[in-house]
């Protein structure tokens, strides 16, 4: 089977960040930016922009390669930043879906050892990404992703894979492994603007 994973890719972000007007001379933009740095819940603004973005059908159609704009505007729960609470954020920027081809590495037949390998109900097609693996089970099929070890240049974002055969399989169960790595913000390429409401 063919694997394939697919990232939102994005560039020239903005994000601006709205305080209460009294909260305006108690900030320092370089802290603010070093404490979005260590901050454990940045992820959500990309996914929002993602969620955003799935709306758009970027895999197919006119749009399919294209990098596209996007412009959230949010209302961010208890989100503080150098203990001034933020009202609303708005987040902006391009992006794109980009794709990365897995290569099977090999293919593992089991069964009696009197049938031949073609013939053989159980297959185990294992891929050149660490541990992932697909198992075959006559017309089922069970995937084991491991994308913890996958490259990712910054503001990449893994969103899902696809597979294409040659026959209809179900699946069985699916198993993704490594999630937390694959997100990745260079703050220091982004920029943040401190504002007032």
């Amino acid at each position: 089977m063919d694997l394939t994973l697919y990232f939102y890719q994005y560039s020239d972000l903005e994000l601006s960040l709205y305080f209460k007007r009294e909260s305006i001379p108690r900030l320092d933009k370089d802290v603010v930016r070093s404490e979005l740095t260590s901050y454990p819940g940045a992820r959500w603004l990309f996914d929002g922009a993602a969620r955003q973005l799935g709306t758009l059908n970027l895999s197919s159609g006119k749009r399919a390669g294209r990098t596209v704009d996007f412009d959230l505007l949010l209302e961010p729960p208890k989100f503080h930043v150098s203990g001034e609470p933020i009202v609303e954020v708005n987040f902006q920027g391009k992006a794109r879906l980009i794709s990365q081809e897995i290569i099977s590495a090999a293919v593992l037949a089991h069964g009696k050892p009197d049938d031949k390998s073609v013939q053989r109900d159980v297959k185990v097609e294992t891929f050149s990404l660490d541990e992932t693996a697909l198992v075959h089970d006559a017309g089922r099929i069970s995937v084991f992703l491991d994308i913890s070890q996958v490259e990712m240049p910054p503001f990449c974002q893994f969103r899902f894979f696809r597979l294409a055969g040659e026959d209809e399989m179900d699946h069985e169960a699916i198993e993704l492994v490594g999630l937390e790595k694959l997100f990745w913000i260079d703050w220091s390429r982004m920029n943040i603007n401190i504002c007032s409401i």
